[in-house]
């Protein structure tokens, strides 16, 4: 007996900021909405950069070869066997979709109206934040150059990081700093 995997991706519809619309959105249009229904926002099946799919539910296709003597082929067919994570950067171009971008320019635009922390501090925080966003090398060393800053900018702009961060950041990063998502 022999057995084969095909693992192909559904389309998902997501909205600029990343509220999951349907992970079925070729296999089911009739899910698909031009704009977010809790936020208002416009809404992507497609990275706006490159044109590439957004990555939806994972079908995971099996074909089974019941007798090497004959062509009797079993197929099975497994919809969403695990659970859905918005993708936070594009699988064509690397670029980030509108929703990690969005909180990139948050991040930045609350820095700009910051004057308790200099220039320099401020780039280092610009430098930095992309990298708590995704699984990469350098999440660790940039969680160690933002977490000091953050004690320096005030509670009420230390509070509107932490919001940001608690909705973007990866685990690993809201570990290192002691934060949870609720």
């Amino acid at each position: 007996m022999s057995r084969y995997r095909n693992i192909q991706y559904e389309t998902a519809q997501i909205c600029e900021d990343g509220h999951v619309i349907t992970i079925h959105a070729k296999g089911e249009p009739a899910t698909c909405r031009e704009s977010c229904p809790k936020c208002g926002r416009p809404t992507f099946t497609a990275c706006p950069s490159c044109g590439a799919f957004i990555p939806g539910c994972e079908h995971d296709y099996y074909t089974i070869k019941t007798n090497c003597d004959t062509d009797h082929v079993v197929s099975h067919f497994d919809c969403c066997t695990k659970s859905y994570e918005i993708p936070k950067y594009c699988h064509g171009c690397g670029e980030p979709y509108p929703w990690i971008s969005g909180y990139i320019d948050e991040f930045n635009l609350l820095l700009e109206k910051i004057d308790t922390i200099s220039d320099e501090q401020k780039e280092i925080l610009k430098k930095s934040f992309p990298d708590l966003l995704s699984d990469n090398v350098h999440y660790a060393s940039s969680t160690l150059e933002i977490a000091p800053l953050l004690s320096e900018v005030g509670s009420i702009a230390a509070g509107a990081f932490q919001t940001l961060l608690k909705k973007a950041a990866i685990d690993e990063v809201l570990q290192l700093l002691n934060l949870s998502r609720t």
